[in-house]
């Protein structure tokens, strides 16, 4: 991604929808039927998020990320669950006015879907 493009990615986002597919069972998990909240904070090099769910701590994690052309990476240096840190997670995204839409695909399925709101002005 260019210099000129890269600070849209830049603050404070707060997780609107989304669903992942259950490692277990192989179907999508809706994140509000499950009470799914977040909000993530990326600076020039760096994110971290937290996440709760049914208004309890989930998992928070945190890392390096760069982003080139479509493509989204996050590295997770540290997270709450140790079998979570040090991996690579590779997203194709879209920004679209305050609205970043974020997918991730394994082996050709589609095992998570995100849309997070810009809370903060750039």
């Amino acid at each position: 991604m260019s210099q000129s493009s890269k600070p849209s990615m830049l603050g404070s986002w707060q997780l609107v929808t989304g669903e992942c597919r259950d490692d277990s069972s192989g179907e999508q998990v809706q994140y509000q039927a499950v009470q799914c909240r977040s909000l993530k904070v990326l600076s020039e090099t760096h994110f971290s998020f937290i996440t709760y769910q049914g208004g309890e701590f989930y998992f928070a994690a945190g890392g390096r990320y760069c982003c080139e052309g479509e493509q989204y990476t996050e590295w997770l240096d540290f997270a709450s669950h140790p079998s979570m840190q040090n991996r690579e997670f590779v997203f194709q995204f879209r920004i679209e006015g305050d609205l970043w839409h974020n997918t991730r695909w394994e082996n050709g399925v589609q095992v998570e879907h995100e849309i997070w709101r810009r809370l903060d002005a750039q």
